[in-house]
């Protein structure tokens, strides 16, 4: 008898993840410079911007902007808007939470630095451990971060039982927060071996005994020693160390936080470095991957970074302001400086702000008010590099006199808001 139905012959070789990345950002994404911009949408325009916000929401952009790059520089950030659509005038940005400002590139930075330094790596313990904090689900089976204080039918738990889950839930949290250094264990492998050449199952400077802290990652597995293991690179991390030192100590002492700034700056530079070429050293138009343990090394990479990702960011399928809020929390979590932080000069490729609303709670706005920050005061945002302290702009110095004149600070207001009681 005939059938209604056709049998679609499937391919028996399986899809490298590196070369679907690739092919769904270059069909996302296309190189304009120093920018990535969006493929237009000829029969439905503006539907790109749509797609890129769902997209974007699932998958770190960095992820995407280094998966598009061909040969060429790596762009630094992703215009959204198409020049024939664009504002031709200045805009104003209305309504911004001054703590999710920091872009999660700058972030990541920031929490590699704590991964990795001694003295923080017990503070960014005890921040995941917190009740604030919770697990992204990357195992089977029930979650002891996701289980409440009550028993199948109903009736609150003993002191006893919730001390031995709270236990329970810490640990759990604490291999999570291991998985994540172990990670940039991994990095720093992934980095080193382009340039070795070879494979890295026979690369003997990043597979050697000292250096196989990163091997249970393959499994997503965290290493069960690896708060006693110290970083393989002593070198390498003392000059982060002097960085970190140098960048909180400047802040601290002159009340600003540009070098803090710079150095995150610089941290998410790398990374965009490292991300762009590890996807052209596997080469993911080729069939096959020229190294499998370096490929599953970087996924494994990519896997862990999405996942604390997907912790601050609130997706579309998740409607309501309890998991906004939820979310929203992380952030202070895994980058605790945020409040404190000067809001950084906008970051809009193609557009031309000059007016910015902050969105801030009101014991951070104290924390911004005892920075004795003339330039809030002024109502100006004067934080960037172009701009001095009271509006002066860098150029009106004798030290850059030949400099050409840049575009203007933008002005900018802040909004405080209390949270009410819902019992009133």
């Amino acid at each position: 008898q005939g059938s209604a139905y056709r049998v679609r012959r499937v391919s028996t070789k399986p899809a490298r993840v590196v070369s679907l990345l690739t092919r769904a950002a270059r069909a996302l994404l296309r190189s304009d410079g120093r920018e990535m911009v969006l493929r237009v949408d000829r029969e439905e325009p503006g539907r790109e911007i749509l797609r890129w916000r769902f997209v974007s929401l699932a998958i770190p952009p960095g992820i995407l902007v280094a998966a598009a790059t061909r040969d060429g520089p790596v762009a630094e950030g992703v215009r959204l808007l198409s020049r024939s659509i664009a504002p031709d005038r200045a805009v104003a940005h209305n309504h911004l939470h001054h703590v999710a400002m920091l872009s999660f590139e700058r972030l990541w930075g920031g929490l590699r630095l704590r991964a990795l330094l001694p003295r923080q790596w017990g503070e960014l313990v005890r921040s995941i451990r917190s009740t604030n904090a919770f697990c992204p689900g990357l195992h089977d089976g029930a979650c002891p971060a996701g289980m409440d204080h009550a028993e199948p039918d109903g009736k609150a738990m003993s002191r006893g039982a919730r001390a031995t889950l709270a236990a329970r839930r810490a640990d759990h949290l604490s291999e999570w927060a291991n998985i994540v250094r172990q990670a940039f264990f991994a990095r720093r492998v992934l980095e080193r071996h382009v340039s070795h050449g070879g494979t890295l199952a026979s690369c003997t400077e990043c597979n050697g005994a000292a250096f196989r802290t990163w091997r249970p990652l393959l499994k997503g597995r965290a290493h069960p020693l690896i708060d006693g293991i110290p970083y393989p690179w002593p070198r390498e991390l003392a000059v982060l160390g002097r960085k970190w030192h140098r960048a909180n100590a400047h802040g601290t002492l002159r009340r600003t936080d540009r070098p803090r700034r710079d150095l995150l700056r610089d941290e998410a530079a790398q990374e965009r470095l490292l991300l762009a070429s590890a996807f052209e050293y596997l080469q993911p138009e080729a069939e096959r991957s020229p190294d499998s343990l370096y490929e599953l090394l970087f996924l494994q990479y990519l896997r862990v970074k999405t996942a604390v990702f997907g912790l601050l960011t609130h997706p579309p399928g998740e409607p309501g302001l309890e998991n906004f809020i939820k979310h929203f929390m992380q952030i202070k979590v895994y980058a605790p400086e945020t409040e404190s932080l000067r809001p950084p000069p906008p970051e809009e490729p193609g557009l031309d702000v000059r007016s910015i609303e902050y969105r801030i709670a009101p014991d951070a706005w104290f924390k911004v008010l005892r920075r004795n920050d003339d330039d809030i005061e002024g109502g100006r945002l004067s934080g960037s590099p172009e701009w001095g302290r009271r509006g002066r702009p860098w150029w009106s110095s004798p030290r850059a006199s030949n400099a050409a004149p840049q575009t203007p600070p933008a002005e900018h207001a802040w909004l405080i808001h209390f949270k009410r009681d819902r019992h009133n």
